[in-house]
């Protein structure tokens, strides 16, 4: 007689196979490609806190050491950067976890507000004048080139949202062209708004390397043996895919031999003269493609520069894991040399992720080193309109769901208090995004992707969209 089946002892192997899955930390041991698996989930919903572990955060060193010095307890960090410069499909990490047992550090400052969100997504002036885009209004009024430059961190890596800002505005006031890119670079697969290629440079780092060129941008690049760059305008932008005017800006203290080429034309060689001032080669001709290179060993190569001759010109200044505070060390002179090729209208500043972990929520040690460093880039640029960007909204991981981190509002309240402390505009971003859990909503559309920190290049141009209208509507004020 055939033997049945004994259902029970299969039942009872199955559950205790599904019990030890529950353990099995898969997320980390994938990389982030499997997801954890929790039998009992749906029976201890998201009350039950778990351990912070952090797994996605990184938090600039330099911040780190400011709060040592200060005596603040410093926000945990784990030495991996929290960004992302792959598809926008791919997790970089564990998302960050709340942590049930966070105390608020004990730091004597001025107290914070609480979190509001702004208004209809709208700028909010705190100038003296509440006319806080005048010089922006002035240029566009004139007629000439008005230039803007966003500051930030991984948010905005890639040209991610900038690039999207710069189509809007072009379209809608005139200009063409990219605006400011490095002569190298480890996005150029990823960078959307230019196709680039280039070889042989050695790249600096301003806050480690000489200060005497510590530039609003960040880094300056020395030939390392032949150094070389070619750019050709991008399809995918229809005022990105040709240009009128191209400006290269270096210093060369010995002289140099730089050799350029124009939408595939003869190559024609350009013999520069010996000065510690910045110097630059201009060409005022419509262009789709130019190519730079040299090699002489101590030119320093500050960007190149891709603009219409009216309109608007934006540039993106992105530095990966950083916090914004070094920006107190930039130089006043390379700056005031600078501003006679390229200056200022509107300065956007997009700091705060790297500064961020889940249960940290005093702020004050980080605000006071980011109000040093905007006064800096103040002086630096002293006719410049100055914006702060508010941080998107961020998750955290609360027992088996996602929810915006509980660090988002104090950010987000503090740099407000900062712009208002300083006379500048401010942009809400997380309100504009829709608010309290806006990131969960964004990341189910693809919009953010699966770190629950970074926008996809879709939701890039999501948010430029709402980015851009507020602010054309504070120009038509």
């Amino acid at each position: 007689m055939k033997e049945q089946g004994r259902p029970f002892e299969i039942l009872l192997i199955a559950v205790s196979v599904l019990i030890v899955a529950s353990f099995i930390p898969f997320n980390k041991l994938s990389g982030g490609a499997m997801k954890d698996f929790n039998l009992f989930g749906d029976l201890f919903p998201s009350d039950n806190v778990v351990e912070v572990t952090n797994a996605d955060t990184y938090i600039d060193p330099d911040l780190l050491a400011l709060q040592e010095q200060e005596n603040e307890p410093a926000v945990v960090s784990d030495g991996k950067d929290a960004a992302s410069t792959q598809s926008d499909d791919v997790p970089v990490g564990d998302i960050a976890v709340a942590d049930k047992n966070a105390t608020e550090p004990d730091v004597e400052s001025s107290p914070v507000s609480s979190y509001e969100p702004s208004p209809d997504g709208l700028i909010e002036d705190f100038t003296p004048s509440q006319n806080g885009l005048s010089r922006l209004k002035e240029s566009l009024s004139a007629g000439r080139n008005a230039r803007i430059a966003i500051l930030g961190d991984s948010y905005i890596e890639g040209d991610i949202f900038s690039q999207d800002v710069r189509e809007l505005l072009q379209e809608a006031y005139g200009g063409s062209g990219a605006g400011y890119v490095p002569v190298s670079t480890n996005q150029a697969g990823f960078r959307q708004s230019v196709r680039q290629a280039c070889s042989g440079w050695k790249e600096h780092d301003f806050r480690k390397s000489n200060k005497k060129y510590a530039s609003l941008q960040g880094f300056y690049y020395t030939p390392d043996t032949k150094g070389r760059v070619e750019i050709k305008g991008s399809k995918k932008m229809a005022h990105a895919k040709s240009w009128e005017r191209s400006t290269f800006m270096f210093v060369a203290p010995s002289g140099a031999t730089v050799t350029v080429q124009v939408d595939g034309n003869e190559p024609e060689n350009r013999q520069v003269e010996p000065s510690d001032q910045v110097q630059a080669i201009v060409i005022d001709a419509p262009a789709e493609k130019i190519s730079l290179s040299s090699d002489t060993p101590d030119l320093i190569a500050l960007g190149l520069y891709l603009d219409g001759n009216s309109g608007i010109a934006l540039d993106n200044m992105s530095i990966r894991g950083y916090a914004g505070i070094r920006h107190n060390i930039i130089s006043e002179s390379l700056a005031e040399q600078m501003r006679r090729h390229v200056d200022y209208d509107l300065i956007i500043i997009e700091y705060g992720i790297n500064a961020m972990s889940s249960g940290h929520t005093n702020y004050n040690a980080y605000i006071k080193a980011m109000e040093k460093a905007v006064g800096q880039i103040k002086k630096c640029y002293p006719l410049a309109d100055i914006m702060i960007m508010g941080i998107g909204d961020r998750g955290e991981k609360v027992g088996t769901e996602v929810h915006s981190m509980s660090a988002v509002e104090p950010m987000i309240a503090a740099q407000r208090d900062m712009a208002r402390r300083l006379g500048l505009l401010f942009w809400d971003t997380r309100a504009a995004m829709g608010g309290a859990d806006a990131v969960v909503s964004w990341a189910s559309t693809r919009d953010v992707n699966k770190d629950y920190i970074h926008l996809s290049h879709k939701g890039g141009a999501r948010l430029a969209e709402l980015f851009t209208n507020a602010l054309k509507t504070k120009i038509n004020e």
